[in-house]
């Protein structure tokens, strides 16, 4: 079975195919293992620059444009035969690939334009994007990467439109799983997701410097682990929702060390306070120090 628009008629420099291979070829990873996961954190960067995000830009507008042209000049019985028997395809865009005679449904290899401008080309099973796919989102955000059932998931590699990116796992359109996000300001995250939250343990460097490597919860640091400061000062213990609560040692970059309890991120019960050999028992009652000879 042919195509429901013809596929001879091409422009020059817009080869998906081409852009669909050039964007896996975009990886700067010094260090990675044979599936592309990262063994090192501080190598694992992503470039996808500006002449391939013009190129999908065009790929974008002008395959809509061509798509459409073909598809009013397209007199092909059997193709529109099939195109109303396959009513779902119509309704969500304007398709171009194969089709199945039996069921009329988008099978193998085929792109789409949908009505909300979103583009899709890749592997299709059961009418719905299944395999290796590239998807061009309205607002340039481009994934490419495994389909199931219509829905981001397996391992891919998104970039946004502000020039953050994301490459791992995901699962039902959200990160999920083993991942490693570089935002556009230079804070970088690797490590593990749950629909698409910091979840997990994992190591994140903010733009200021700071770090932060442990447990997370619902994107907020919640466990056991350790902030350093950009200044030097450094917090290791335990965290919840986000601030240091529970047990923990917190080292200023003068020497000084506090030893003891916290809650909700003020220091917080019995410590011991300790600079250069002196060591002192102190109490502390929700961030301030407790004087016990008045």
């Amino acid at each position: 079975m042919g195509n429901c628009c013809n596929t001879g008629k091409t422009r020059e420099g817009l080869d998906v195919n081409k852009i669909t291979k050039k964007v896996t070829m975009t990886r700067r990873v010094q260090e990675a293992t044979g599936n592309g996961r990262i063994q090192n954190d501080n190598e694992f960067k992503w470039c996808l620059d500006e002449r391939l995000r013009k190129e999908l830009k065009e790929l974008y507008s002008e395959k809509r444009e061509l798509i459409e042209d073909e598809l009013e000049t397209e007199s092909e019985e059997e193709d529109l035969d099939l195109m109303l028997k396959n009513a779902q395809g119509v309704q969500e865009g304007i398709y171009e690939g194969n089709w199945s005679k039996k069921s009329g449904q988008r099978i193998g290899e085929g792109r789409v334009i949908y009505h909300n401008g979103t583009f899709y080309h890749g592997k299709w099973e059961r009418n719905l994007p299944n395999g290796i796919g590239l998807k061009i989102f309205p607002n340039q955000d481009v994934y490419f990467g495994d389909f199931v059932d219509g829905k981001m998931e397996g391992f891919g590699q998104y970039f946004m439109s502000d020039g953050s990116i994301y490459e791992g796992d995901f699962v039902r359109d959200l990160y999920e799983g083993e991942g490693f996000l570089e935002m556009e300001n230079g804070t970088t995250y690797k490590g593990t997701w749950k629909k698409g939250k910091r979840h997990g343990n994992g190591k994140l460097i903010l733009a200021s410097g700071n770090s932060y490597k442990g447990g997370f919860k619902n994107n907020l640091y919640d466990g056991r682990g350790t902030f350093k400061f950009e200044d030097g000062k450094k917090y290791v213990g335990e965290f919840l929702e986000g601030q240091r609560h529970g047990h923990g040692v917190f080292t200023w970059a003068n020497g000084k060390v506090y030893d003891g309890h916290w809650i909700h991120g003020k220091q917080h019960g019995g410590a011991n306070c300790r600079r250069g050999g002196t060591e002192v028992e102190t109490e502390w009652f929700k961030g301030q120090y407790i004087d016990k000879a008045r």
